[in-house]
């Protein structure tokens, strides 16, 4: 039997023992991948299907709103900010930024496990792919069908 499918997130944040207090506590969860700077979560949004982000405003001498651009640019997923340093401004910032959660830092473990059961699925978006091809091909006659053998995922 395959094993549960979990969902990959990224804990970004500059001080080592809160990514190591957030990966232990999503880790039964979630794939957890961790990074200390805007570089590092970049390397692993490359290499990675990350379905969501928890990102720390303050790292270090980067300002975490500022990396959201590049990493709309690898992930789609929602980014949720715990941060210490809130402020009027700080959450304009954020909501312009367009992410999907906001808490504050330390943010209570059920707070953000609950933001992520809601906003991170937890389902293998390409489970059914073969059959939505299929479904999308209803109403087409045979012949085209048949130049898409869908088998479903390997």
């Amino acid at each position: 039997m395959a094993p549960p499918f979990r969902s990959h997130v990224l804990v970004v944040d500059d001080e080592t023992c809160i990514r190591g207090a957030l990966t232990a506590a999503l880790d039964a969860t979630y794939v957890v991948h961790a990074a200390a700077s805007g570089a590092e979560a970049g390397t692993v949004l490359d290499a990675h299907p990350i379905a969501g982000i928890i990102l720390d405003v303050q790292l270090g001498e980067e300002h975490g709103l500022d990396l959201i651009p590049r990493f709309r640019t690898l992930s789609d997923g929602p980014i949720l900010v715990p941060t210490g340093h809130s402020t009027e401004d700080l959450t304009i910032q954020a909501v312009d930024a367009q992410v999907a959660k906001y808490l504050k830092k330390p943010p209570a473990l059920p707070d953000l496990l609950a933001a992520l059961r809601r906003l991170v699925p937890q389902t293998d978006p390409t489970a059914d792919l073969a059959a939505r091809a299929r479904r999308s091909l209803d109403g087409f006659p045979d012949d085209v069908k048949d130049l898409f053998p869908f088998e479903g995922p390997p």
